[in-house]
């Protein structure tokens, strides 16, 4: 039973390590700025940037912007933020550009861009900045997320084509939520009960 336990314990951390750190790039092929999402509840949402090989990567014209946006990767959604009431924090610096805690923001319901996170930092970017010090951010409030509406969440530099186009912006990474990562559960019960048996038939 011990072992089909540990083997459950050991596919399940893979698949959630495979889910909440699938970072790619949209619409091009360098790596942008790679994030994960530490947290997901319907109370609580944080995203963690590492310092290493992240650098902004601008597309096109480079957004003279210091806003970076989280956005549903798939399509233009207004499902998965159900209220713009919030608190944040963070920290961090990208470039010479330290995160802003006071200018962080939650757009509900936004007719131009669909559903949107704000991290504001306190100067705007340059193409090639690199993650100077790990970036951190933390929105959370009482029911202000619905986790299940998105599967995965893109980060993108500036409001580019923002109302014309989508994705808007110009795309970094790309991660899919907790929300996406099915709960084996079923098959948990399974492998403990396989346990029993046959810790019983060798008895």
């Amino acid at each position: 039973m011990i072992h089909a336990i540990t083997l459950l314990l050991a596919m399940k951390n893979k698949l959630k390590l495979a889910s909440l750190v699938l970072c790619f790039s949209v619409g091009h092929s360098s790596a942008a700025l790679d994030f994960t999402i530490d947290t997901f509840t319907p109370n609580e949402l944080t995203i963690s940037i590492p310092v290493g090989p992240n650098t902004l990567d601008a597309t096109g014209a480079i957004p003279n912007s210091k806003d970076l946006f989280l956005i549903d990767a798939a399509s233009f959604n207004t499902d998965w933020i159900l209220s713009d009431s919030h608190s944040f924090s963070g920290s961090g610096q990208i470039g010479t550009s330290t995160v802003d805690p006071g200018s962080a923001a939650i757009f509900n319901n936004n007719s131009s861009g669909g559903d949107i996170v704000r991290t504001t930092f306190d100067a705007p970017f340059s193409d090639g900045d690199t993650v100077a010090s790990a970036v951190t951010a933390t929105w959370s409030g009482a029911s202000i997320f619905d986790p299940s509406k998105v599967d995965s969440l893109l980060l993108t530099w500036g409001v580019t084509d923002l109302g014309s186009a989508y994705p808007w912006g110009d795309p970094q990474g790309v991660t899919a939520t907790a929300a996406a990562v099915p709960e084996p559960s079923g098959l948990m019960l399974g492998l403990i009960w396989m346990g029993f048996a046959f810790k019983r038939r060798r008895r």
